[in-house]
């Protein structure tokens, strides 16, 4: 069985992706390919470590989705939409129609995670076309919540439409591992062009696409095989609202067998000054110091990151 590990990266996640390949790669299976999709930008003499593949994004699809998304009703745009990483949306969407006929599983990983067990996350085989781990707001989580919070998330705009394309459970689309043959099998259509017609009309764009493709065909994994930190929840006065101990337990309780960690966008150890505001929303000096270790083992990265963290470092003990 053929299997490889794609990324997606520009300029900006050169460090971070030196962060990743040096945390697995002493034990990456030599028969696993580590393919990079890039946008064009990427100075590889940057790079410590060269991926055995490089495959650039095509710059007229690029240009095409830029142009639909610069365009799209106002009504439908959002805020997160500013500054967004165009080619880490257009790659997991191109690369997953690409890699579905060289390979028998692909596996996904998002830049800005830590990889505490390669072992565990390669020797998965799902039988379903997808196998991944539901959003940060898992159905469970929105349970917990309505019971313990008294707030029904359900009723939310934002996330009442993230369950219409995946009534079973809306992933996160940071760690990912596709059956390509059962994709090939199901999807023999041209996925990109999809997309593109779609796009338009998507509001977390490549997610939900990817929800709404595999909606009905979708291997649920426990947590631990991507951990992230919950979402901060907001009041009608736009103040935060604090967590319960139930629930932060419940995001805890997979962080000491995680697999993977994933430093989603408000809960990134490179971002202190934001972490620092949120701390006692949650405990986030028991995520940080997974990043620190590597951080240690990595003497290579650019002084700034380095600066960044020794800034806050006495803070996250």
């Amino acid at each position: 069985m053929s299997k490889c590990i794609f990324t997606v990266i520009n300029d900006e996640w050169v460090d971070i992706l030196n962060v990743f390949t040096e945390a697995w790669i002493r034990d990456k299976p030599k028969n696993v390919d580590y393919i990079l999709y890039h946008d064009g930008t990427v100075d590889y003499a940057t790079l410590n470590h060269k991926p055995d593949v490089f495959k650039e994004i095509n710059p007229e699809l690029l240009k095409h989705l830029n142009y639909i998304l610069n365009n799209r009703d106002e009504k439908i745009t959002i805020e997160g939409l500013k500054g967004f990483n165009l080619s880490i949306m257009a790659a997991r969407i191109f690369a997953l129609e690409e890699l579905k006929t060289e390979y028998d599983y692909s596996l996904y990983l998002d830049a800005d995670v830590i990889v505490r067990d390669l072992s565990s996350l390669l020797s998965l085989k799902p039988t379903a076309s997808i196998a991944a781990v539901e959003c940060e707001f898992s159905l469970e989580a929105i349970a917990l919540i309505k019971h313990y919070m008294k707030i029904d998330l359900k009723a939310r705009l934002r996330y009442a439409e993230r369950h219409y394309y995946s009534p079973h459970g809306y992933i996160n689309a940071g760690v990912m591992m596709f059956n390509n043959n059962k994709i090939n099998y199901k999807l023999p259509f041209n996925i990109s062009k999809l997309f593109i017609h779609c796009v338009s009309s998507l509001k977390f764009l490549d997610q939900d696409f990817i929800n709404m493709l595999f909606a009905y065909d979708i291997e649920y994994l426990d947590r631990s095989y991507n951990f992230c930190c919950p979402p901060i929840l907001y009041d009608s006065e736009n103040k935060v609202i604090p967590y319960p101990k139930e629930i932060i337990d419940y995001y805890l309780e997979a962080l000491d067998d995680s697999k993977v960690i994933h430093y989603i966008a408000g809960w990134r150890p490179w971002h202190p000054i934001t972490c620092i505001k949120k701390a006692d929303i949650f405990p986030f000096a028991k995520v940080v110091p997974h990043w620190l270790d590597v951080f240690k083992k990595t003497p290579s990265l650019r002084s700034f990151f380095v600066d960044k963290i020794n800034q806050t470092s006495d803070y996250f003990k």
